[in-house]
């Protein structure tokens, strides 16, 4: 399909292309009028002022300003000031030029290196060019307005050159050439004035909400605002806040496939956003670097674990539908017998579970309940049950019967996976982030495949130690920007998956009929016609992104997986108040064995301190996790400016303890350390400790007085039970309990040294 073809089709529905159709039909319009500059043409580098910072990778720039960001301010401050003194509304570029304390001769280069590389980044928007066509088809005078300092020969060279006919533009009127500007309203006025019409009879498009919309409007010209809504603002200053240094503006992928919505219902819109905007990006770049590691590796099949696998493969075989892909019928819950051990019953631990009842304790090793006593509280949760020894003495008693069920499970799975073609050199593609069904699957069936390799989607600190000796990738890279993003993403994975898994239901277990391998799912009773419609619109968005990305670039990587997993992140740890209210209301099954499920964002729960809950929260994420499924969902649910003021302040506390620790280490020289408090802090100390290659010889925590436990793979200890002496440094990584350590330090031993 052509790309014009592909343009028509993707906004041939929309909801801004209609709006548009409406007033060509409009009789009493008379001109359209397109805005240039990220409208009707776009930049590659997005801001106008990266144009700045490319060219300060040019010898000339580097030999005058020494680097691109001192170069870009000094353009930024002679703009300013040539602005300043120009007696008319609008400048030209030789006047900005005019203001550097350099050379005329290096002046003319600086000029026509920014007007060089201006050229090779424009291109043309061919949506807004299809707009301008169908214009002329309507028999409408197609006119363009700019606030721009280059003249209009420049602008002809750089960017209208770029028009397949220019024919169709009957004039262009320039801020620079004519000496007023839109964002004044007299260069509209001037526009009016020229091709005397009334202000009725003119439509005018673009991106700048002032100058091309409230100015227009202002004087009663009709508008199109192309560009993000209000609402989508307030996602993008989430993100500014969230992605800092990584953060984007100007994305014509991302706005483009947000135009192209064709929803005018504001649940049918929010979920098309999430696809094009967020997944969009996200799948196509995972589905980019799918294919370089199955060029690498020489991989012949990949083998998508359902039910995310579901929404990856769809978009991969979207992009790539030569390479061979299936779709593997797999869950926690259909391999839990793979680890199922009959000497320890805790094995399958029911704490973990909201609702695990004593029914789902017996279906868990594939066993019916025979006995009328325990029959009678099948439907009792088994956290509830003052004793279970009758219920494990009766389960272990029929230690044959279980075992005879999971070889028949053993069996049905590995015939399944034969008839997918799947062997010891197949590569699996899951969710993540613990790599726990891919490595029960490895262990059981291919332990000895040395040369396999597998692949996660994101991958937390368990999936990184569960990858050995297996090598396990992970798309979304694991280092000191990203750790305390993927622990957002370990403690609440909920929307993520539920969204990726489309309308699928997860595999229960399996049977073998007639030789043949049934899969038999586990039906969900929240699953009804508008969760369905939702996940379809969500798609759609998807594949509008796709399709307009696959038609503006080559099948290569456009973004940084940090950026995209930021993004994704920043969903969960400061969202906007109407991505709670649809992401929040969506139900999650509880899986792993149990039948439970319920509300990401509940709205029964205790009225409490909101900021003191937060700060709760921020040093043990995990220990509310049942109640507060989603915590910053929920505090936004309530009070929805609370984590947006308190985010940087949050931040900045922890921050600014990571700065202070590191800057006593540095000071002090230190070679080894011991890590008091096993928590957030330290995750956030241990990779620049790594760099430093400091040694770390204890890792203390008051947890451990009734349990010693892994942090970060070291043996956590209780203070009293670790050895310590005068000339050891015990690091207190703990912002919010750092008194109530600095008391138990010095109780325990006055001699002892902390930082």
């Amino acid at each position: 399909m052509s790309k014009n073809k592909t343009i028509n089709k993707i906004f041939q529905n929309s909801i801004i292309e209609q709006e548009y159709i409406d007033y060509l039909k409009n009789e009493d319009i008379k001109i359209i009028s397109f805005d240039i500059f990220d409208t009707l043409f776009f930049r590659k580098c997005g801001l106008p002022e990266n144009i700045f910072l490319e060219m300060g990778e040019n010898d000339l720039v580097k030999k005058l300003f020494f680097d691109s960001q001192n170069f870009k301010n000094y353009r930024i401050n002679c703009e300013k000031e040539a602005y300043n003194k120009s007696k008319n509304e609008e400048i030209f570029l030789k006047d900005i030029y005019d203001n550097f304390s350099i050379s005329k001769k290096e002046k003319n280069n600086l000029l026509k290196l920014e007007l060089k590389i201006e050229n090779e980044n424009l291109f043309l928007n061919e949506h807004i060019y299809k707009w301008i066509k169908l214009a002329k088809n309507y028999n409408k005078k197609v006119i363009l307005i700019s606030d721009m300092y280059l003249s209009l020969k420049d602008i002809k060279r750089i960017a209208l050159n770029k028009l397949e006919k220019i024919s169709f533009i009957d004039n262009i009127y320039i801020s620079s050439e004519i000496g007023f500007r839109k964002a004044t309203g007299k260069l509209f006025e001037y526009v009016l004035n020229d091709n005397y019409i009334k202000n009725t009879e003119i439509l005018h498009i673009g991106d700048n909400i002032r100058s091309d919309i409230n100015i227009a409007n202002a004087i009663g010209i009709k508008t199109i605002f192309y560009n993000y809504d209000k609402n989508f603002q307030t996602i993008l200053d989430n993100e500014r806040i969230y992605l800092k240094d990584k953060f984007i503006s100007k994305d014509y992928l991302r706005l483009l496939s947000y135009l192209s919505n064709p929803y005018k219902n504001e649940e049918e819109k929010f979920f098309y956003e999430i696809g094009s905007c967020f997944f969009g990006p996200i799948l196509w770049e995972f589905s980019i670097w799918l294919k370089e590691i199955v060029d690498k590796q020489e991989i012949k099949q990949l083998n998508f674990f359902m039910r995310e696998g579901f929404t990856f493969e769809k978009v991969f075989n979207r992009l790539f539908p030569d390479i061979k892909t299936s779709k593997v019928e797999i869950s926690r819950e259909s391999t839990n017998f793979l680890n199922l051990n009959l000497d320890d019953l805790s094995e399958v631990n029911f704490n973990k579970f909201k609702e695990f009842k004593v029914k789902d304790f017996y279906a868990a090793y594939f066993l019916e309940i025979n006995d009328e006593k325990i029959k009678s509280i099948e439907n009792e949760l088994l956290k509830n049950l003052e004793s279970i020894h009758y219920i494990t003495d009766d389960i272990l008693s029929r230690k044959d019967e279980i075992i005879k069920n999971i070889n028949y499970q053993k069996k049905a799975l590995k015939k399944y996976l034969k008839n997918l073609k799947i062997n010891e050199n197949s590569t699996f593609i899951d969710f993540g982030g613990g790599a726990t069904v891919i490595n029960r699957i490895n262990n059981c069936f291919f332990e000895n495949a040395s040369s396999k390799l597998d692949i996660l989607f994101f991958m937390h600190s368990e999936g990184v130690k569960n990858s050995i000796p297996n090598r396990i990738f992970s798309f979304f890279p694991s280092n000191e920007k990203t750790i305390s993003s993927i622990e957002k993403i370990r403690r609440t994975p909920d929307f993520f998956e539920i969204l990726l898994n489309g309308y699928n239901y997860s595999t229960s277990r399996y049977e073998l009929l007639n030789n043949k391998v049934n899969i038999v799912k586990k039906e969900a009773s929240f699953f009804d016609k508008t969760l369905k419609y939702n996940l379809e619109i969500f798609y759609d968005g998807i594949e509008s992104f796709i399709k307009i990305t696959k038609d503006n670039n080559d099948l290569i990587s456009l973004y940084d997986r940090e950026y995209l997993y930021l993004l994704m992140a920043r969903l969960i740890a400061l969202p906007t108040p109407k991505e709670v209210k649809y992401l929040g209301n969506l139900k999650y099954d509880e899986g792993k064995g149990s039948n439970y499920f319920y509300t990401i964002v509940k709205d029964n729960q205790k009225s409490v301190d909101l900021q003191e809950l937060y700060l709760q929260y921020l040093n043990a994420p995990f220990r509310t996790q049942y109640e507060y499924p989603w915590m910053e969902g929920f505090i936004t649910s309530i009070e929805p400016s609370l984590i947006k003021k308190f985010y940087g302040n949050v931040q900045t506390q922890n921050e600014s303890a990571l700065e202070n620790i590191l800057n006593q280490i540095d000071e002090l020289s230190l070679k080894e350390v011991s890590i008091y408090g096993a928590g957030e802090i330290f995750e956030m100390l241990f990779p620049y400790l790594k760099d430093r290659d400091i040694n770390i010889k204890n890792v203390i925590d008051s947890r451990a007085k009734i349990n010693t436990f892994k942090f970060l793979d070291f043996n956590v200890k209780s203070l009293e039970n670790t050895n310590l002496t005068e000339h050891d440094i015990i690091v207190i990584a703990s912002v919010v309990y750092y008194d109530e350590i600095k008391e138990s330090i010095v109780n325990h031993n006055k001699k002892l040294r902390y930082i």
